[in-house]
């Protein structure tokens, strides 16, 4: 898989490798979820509450999680590999989208 130049929009690769795995663990190509897995929870937060007094944790909502998804295949013990863009802009056509609203400055 590295050994060859990426396709065009692949910038990097997001591997996750479980704790259990072996050389013999199979590997999954999946997709980012959309769901989020950590999150930050203060548990009495205040106006003085710093980033550092928050406790991580970890989870999904395995009802709406998809089904090609990154979490999906960890939980299920397989090594994931989702290709990634660096460009975060979304590939939506933009004159359909602004449809001749938004005005470019010449």
């Amino acid at each position: 898989m590295l050994k060859n130049k990426p396709p065009h929009d692949v910038d990097l690769l997001n591997v996750n490798v479980p704790v259990s795995a072996t050389a013999d663990t199979e590997c999954r190509m999946t997709r980012l979820s959309r769901q989020g897995y950590f999150l930050n929870h203060l548990e009495n937060p205040q106006p003085t509450s710093r980033l550092g007094d928050a406790e991580c944790r970890h989870g999904f909502n395995v009802e709406t999680l998809e089904s090609d998804s990154d979490i999906l295949a960890f939980t299920k013990g397989f090594v994931t590999v989702s290709p990634m863009s660096i460009d975060l802009t979304s590939r939506v056509n933009m004159d359909s989208l602004f449809a001749g609203k938004v005005r470019q400055r010449e």
